[in-house]
């Protein structure tokens, strides 16, 4: 899977409305969360500091005729997933960018743990039904961002990164472990991003934050679409006392 849906990215005009989706309801109830292994100081962030939500056009089609409509999001929502219902020449890749600036009051630390969690909000596609009720996701690989996009969302480098970890397909009320990536009834997604949170606070890797990007991340396949709004975005991380 490449890194990047194409050479550049366009905001663009958007010549149609913004995408809708049903309100999200009440935050569910997510699993209970481990406890710290013996001799570990746990850290845990909130809500990112940054999120930023982004539609990448085909650069194949004619400029001015892709149609990428801003998703309407609640605060603190991230969007991932993709619209070829026209047709794949004027294909529209979203990918969303997540930071926790506050990483740097870690900075020396040994990190024997860190834990990247949040739900599916909401979701529809053409394919699955619509709308969802919440239980599919459209996300498929999480990348390190290789740029700064924090205060720069329209720059042609801008949620572009390297990937990190592939997602399993998910099916309605999946719950399961694979490698780094866990999944509870479908909707509450937990990543193992040790590795990467200790370059960055080692000072090894610049913080540029994650990148989350949809499983459909090449101008190819069926003429369909897919969105995922989603929420509660937390970063849980033991370090060495």
């Amino acid at each position: 899977m490449p890194s990047a849906p194409a050479p550049f990215a366009s905001t663009g005009p958007s010549a149609s409305p913004p995408i809708t989706v049903p309100a999200a309801s009440q935050p569910p109830t997510p699993p209970p969360t481990p406890r710290p292994p013996s001799g570990a100081q746990r850290e845990v962030f909130g809500q990112a500091a940054n999120t930023l939500t982004r539609g990448f056009a085909n650069p194949a089609c004619p400029q001015g005729e892709a149609k990428i409509a801003s998703p309407l999001l609640a605060a603190g929502e991230a969007a991932v997933g993709w619209n070829f219902a026209a047709g794949i020449r004027c294909g529209v890749i979203y990918r969303s960018g997540i930071w926790f600036g506050e990483l740097q009051n870690l900075k020396g630390t040994t990190v024997l743990d860190a834990r990247l969690s949040f739900y599916v909000a909401r979701s529809q596609s053409s394919s699955q039904g619509h709308p969802l009720t919440g239980q599919v996701s459209c996300l498929g690989q999480l990348q390190m961002a290789t740029a700064i996009w924090m205060n720069n969302p329209n720059s042609p480098t801008a949620l572009l990164g390297t990937p990190y970890l592939a997602f399993p397909g998910n099916r309605p009320g999946d719950t399961e472990i694979f490698g780094k990536y866990g999944i509870s009834q479908g909707m509450f997604v937990s990543l193992d991003v040790s590795d990467a949170v200790q370059q960055w606070v080692s000072g090894t890797r610049p913080n540029y934050g994650f990148v989350l990007v949809p499983d459909q991340n090449t101008y190819s396949g069926p003429t369909d679409r897919c969105y995922s709004r989603y929420h509660g975005f937390t970063l849980t991380v033991d370090v060495k006392k």
